[in-house]
């Protein structure tokens, strides 16, 4: 076969092109006789993404993560106003667990962040698999100076591991710095440059806290936040080669700030390094000062895991209807009232008695005008259509008016029920909290607040004044099948005493002019 030159030199040329792609495929060529070189850049540090890292932390040997759920609780903010608090892993997408009135998804969220400039690490190289061989080891500041990082290795197999972060405070700080660590196997060739990224895993878990407030104001202050249990340096121990954590103890319960003022609707805190070990844990907010309104928020079993990132989302529910339940049923806290100039319902304090528009006819919603002869009987002018006022509570349909039958079951259905009520005259001129306590059978003192008691506000029967005496009588409007029984409360006086004489009765006919004090209880 016949070859020419122009054969020979195109040959030639293809050849070079070919050797030249497949150098730069190998990466640049190190002139260092034996030798190849790793270069590595930080490129931030990471949690664990909860949707596909189990497998790969369990074959490092890391702590695995058991739980990706995000956990929902409604807890108590004071007596009239509650939080829905949500805690989300970061990096997940899964629903809301059962406990909440809603099922929500919640989507994935960074997981990566970057490292803070001037946090100091350390890069050791290994024979590979074996983290006694020890061969080289470089420190370094981030962003200081740590542009330029390599290592010249013979040719083989190694194992790179980096750390850094956690100081290791001494027992009486808290210290609210991550441990983080990066391991990687390589293999190096001569001649060979070898360009790594590294994305160090943070060790212990992180939260940032939200409160919102928007629905009654600002948040006017924060007086601590806690978390039980929490493991200062000599509570565990890290082993910086393998990232795994010993923890030793109980742990405390630690003060992890104090003496916030937001002074917005919005707070949101810094991140909160969580060394909490294996533990169900406990977040409290205490002295929370919410436009003027005082409370505190305690969480409990929460499930916080290792190396994982979450938001914990605190939400102001709306005000809460403190109420009484006893006997199978659950009253309002106090009487029912309508408001003639905004055409709307609500419960009175039983503290505030006398109620211009709080007494009811029978079947009617709207109660009788007081001091008006043309009301002495029902109207449908004046008193509105017939049915159940409790129902016409914002919102609708949630209270309703009790039954006879219910409360022969308050009073009779056994003998701790039977003499669970007390007449409460404060004093011969005192007409504000005459009445009965259900509940109790001693005088409550300043704990009076916690029981049901019914005010005797007495009642008209076609009448513009009471039928009784002030403060001496009280009766309450109940159902009975389509009818309408009535619960009599009494107070008699003998020689200027007030006395008991007698149980509460219940009487089972309603004349249709007379007009009754209401208390609701919940559907």
């Amino acid at each position: 076969m016949k070859i020419t030159l122009n054969k020979i030199v195109v040959f030639f040329i293809t050849t070079l092109v070919f050797v030249s792609s497949c150098q730069k495929d190998k990466q640049e060529y190190n002139m260092d006789s034996g030798k190849g070189k790793v270069k590595l850049k930080v490129g931030g540090t990471s949690f664990a993404r909860l949707d596909d890292n189990i497998s790969s932390k369990a074959s490092t040997g890391k702590n695995v993560i058991t739980s990706a759920k995000v956990q929902l609780q409604e807890v108590s903010f004071n007596d009239e106003y509650k939080i829905i608090a949500t805690l989300i892993p970061v990096g997940t997408s899964q629903p809301a667990l059962k406990g909440s009135t809603r099922a929500e998804a919640v989507s994935n969220g960074a997981v990566t962040e970057p490292l803070e400039k001037g946090v100091k690490y350390t890069i050791e190289v290994y024979e590979k698999g074996n983290l006694n061989k020890f061969r080289q080891a470089k420190f370094f500041k981030h962003g200081v100076d740590d542009s330029d990082i390599s290592f010249d290795l013979a040719s083989g197999e190694y194992t790179l591991v980096a750390y850094g972060g956690d100081r290791g405070e001494p027992l009486s700080a808290y210290n609210n710095e991550n441990f983080f660590r990066w391991q990687k196997d390589i293999k190096i060739t001569e001649g060979e440059n070898l360009n790594l990224n590294i994305v160090f895993q943070n060790t212990f878990a992180s939260a940032n806290i939200t409160l919102n407030a928007e629905n009654i104001g600002n948040i006017q202050s924060i007086g601590s936040l806690y978390v039980t249990p929490t493991y200062f340096s000599i509570g565990y121990n890290i082993n910086y080669l393998t990232g795994l954590i010993k923890y030793e103890g109980p742990g405390r319960s630690v003060s992890i700030f104090s003496g916030m003022k937001p002074l917005s609707a919005i707070w949101t805190s810094d991140p909160l390094v969580l060394k909490s070990g294996p533990n169900k844990v406990e977040i409290n907010l205490y002295n929370v000062v919410i436009n003027g309104i005082e409370g505190q928020i305690n969480l409990s079993g929460l499930t916080i895991e290792d190396g994982v990132k979450y938001d914990i989302q605190l939400k102001l529910g709306s005000k809460t209807d403190k109420t009484f339940k006893i006997a199978g049923l659950e009253f309002a806290d106090a009487n029912l009232y309508y408001d003639r100039n905004s055409d709307s319902y609500s419960f009175v304090n039983a503290d505030n008695s006398y109620k211009r528009d709080g007494y009811f006819f029978p079947n009617y919603v709207k109660p009788k005008q007081r001091g008006f002869e043309g009301n002495n009987k029902p109207n449908s002018t004046i008193n509105g259509n017939n049915g159940d006022p409790c129902e016409l509570v914002q919102p609708l349909n949630k209270w309703r008016l009790p039954t006879k039958n219910e409360i022969e079951i308050l009073l009779t259905s056994n003998k701790t029920i039977l003499s669970n009520f007390n007449y409460f005259p404060p004093s011969a001129s005192s007409k504000e909290r005459e009445g009965v306590f259900f509940g109790i059978e001693t005088h409550p003192s300043d704990r009076y607040r916690s029981f049901l008691f019914l005010p005797l506000l007495n009642y008209y029967t076609n009448s513009t004044s009471t039928t009784e005496n002030p403060g001496e009588a009280g009766r309450y409007l109940l159902k009975n099948g389509n009818e309408f029984a009535q619960l009599a409360l009494s107070l008699y006086r003998s020689q200027g005493v007030i006395s008991t004489t007698g149980e509460p009765r219940i009487i089972s006919q309603v004349p249709e002019d007379m007009a009754l004090s209401i208390r609701c209880v919940k559907k």
